[in-house]
């Protein structure tokens, strides 16, 4: 409906969206395709590509499966296209007519939802650039065993591949005589929840090598 989304555009801007708008659901998707909007907002109802359809089809895009989508339909049952609306993978619903205060709240919190994740999303890529990148061995345990190993700790035990210790156990690649006090600073870390003291020990490499290595661990 022409003077709903008027009326939407200008409810948006007047709080100080960017907003782009469009007739249908193809030109929509095209439009969300081509920036990275904060939500999108559709109706249920319309040509070309219906508002169910489109949110389908955004959330199964890698590209746009992180965006917001807000339904909003004035024809059928609130609940009936409520649900079909979550089976899409709509993030909110909202009926017609609707305050424009409701709208207004709902929007905010999607964007503030989105920001927030893409700026986690952000500060964890850079995390696991630096630990990538790092010239020091880092490593992550569960239960004992190897779930991750950077470049660096790669190169000190001669993996070729990370599959070639991943599940193992941290002990296969300690030397004998360190395995107690290895067990001790594992202890330390879960029952302190705090860094276990730089320690120096032994290590064996795949091949044999024995190696001296200085060690210290966090609560993850």
């Amino acid at each position: 409906d022409r003077r709903i989304l008027d009326l939407l555009v200008d409810l948006l801007e007047l709080e100080g969206y960017e907003v782009s708008s469009a007739m249908d659901g193809a030109e929509g998707a095209g439009l969300a395709h081509s920036f990275a909007p904060d939500v999108v907002i559709s109706d249920v109802v319309m040509p070309v590509v219906g508002g169910l359809e489109l949110c389908r089809g955004l959330k199964q895009d890698p590209k746009t499966a992180s965006i917001p989508v807000l339904l909003i339909s004035g024809i059928r049952k609130a609940d009936e296209a409520g649900m079909e609306g979550l089976y899409a993978g709509a993030d909110d619903y909202l009926d017609l007519p609707f305050r424009n205060e409701e709208l207004l709240v709902k929007v905010a919190r999607l964007v503030e939802r989105h920001r927030s994740a893409a700026a986690l999303r952000e500060s964890e890529e850079r995390y696991r650039q630096l630990v990538e990148l790092s010239p020091d061995a880092i490593v992550i345990l569960r239960k004992g065993k190897f779930t991750y190993l950077n470049p660096a700790a790669q190169r000190l035990w001669g993996a070729m591949d990370p599959g070639e210790l991943i599940g193992k156990s941290l002990l296969t690649v300690v030397h004998p005589d360190f395995h107690d006090h290895v067990h001790e600073q594992i202890e330390y870390i879960q029952q302190f929840q705090q860094p276990a003291p730089l320690a120096e020990q032994k290590c064996i490499r795949l091949d044999g090598t024995v190696i001296d290595v200085e060690v210290t661990g966090l609560p993850f």
